[in-house]
């Protein structure tokens, strides 16, 4: 494994944390991931088809984690996942690609996050991708991981994060 890029929203971004996950797991792996996660972003927003490009070289996976955004764009998922993830494929034939499901704080995920999650999960089956159901797994369940804003993970919801990608791409074969 050479390389791994990570599209994604603010609990991929850079900006929120001492070192986000994508960075954690990069050092813990002894290699580097491209990440053009950008705070805001989504499938139902149109956010991540306004930063794949910021993919660059040939990286052999490519991760799209998130997003919390498609709360307010279940409908809106299917379709605009089936399009990220197309373009992905034809700019970047050789790249596994990987989807992490919405990331949700600490309270009951809302109905419309479970329906946005059900429908990237058919996307991704649909694409060919591995998916990885984080809403399910409710990595971010214990208060403590919650930043302030109640909403973001602090610095050890970062942690917990990179911990459970870490597992859960090592399950994949990655």
């Amino acid at each position: 494994m050479d390389s791994i890029a990570v599209v994604g929203d603010s609990f991929s971004s850079t900006d929120r944390y001492s070192k986000a996950w994508p960075a954690i797991v990069a050092e813990s792996r002894g290699f580097p991931i491209q990440n053009v996660a950008v705070g805001g972003q989504g499938y139902g927003n149109g956010g991540f088809g306004k930063i794949l490009d910021r993919v660059t070289g040939d990286p052999d996976v490519i991760i799209v984690a998130g997003s919390r955004n498609d709360v307010h764009f279940p409908h809106l998922v299917r379709t605009a996942a089936d399009s990220v993830f197309s373009r992905l494929k034809a700019n970047h034939p050789r790249a596994r690609l990987v989807v992490i499901g919405p990331m949700w704080d600490n309270s009951e995920p809302e109905p419309r996050i479970v329906e946005a999650n059900r429908e990237l999960a058919l996307a991704a089956k649909a694409a060919g991708a591995d998916y990885i159901d984080a809403l399910s797994a409710n990595w971010l369940g214990d208060p403590a991981l919650i930043a302030a804003d109640h909403l973001h993970p602090n610095d050890g919801g970062a942690q917990a994060l990179a911990f459970n990608i870490d597992a859960a791409l090592s399950r994949l074969g990655i």
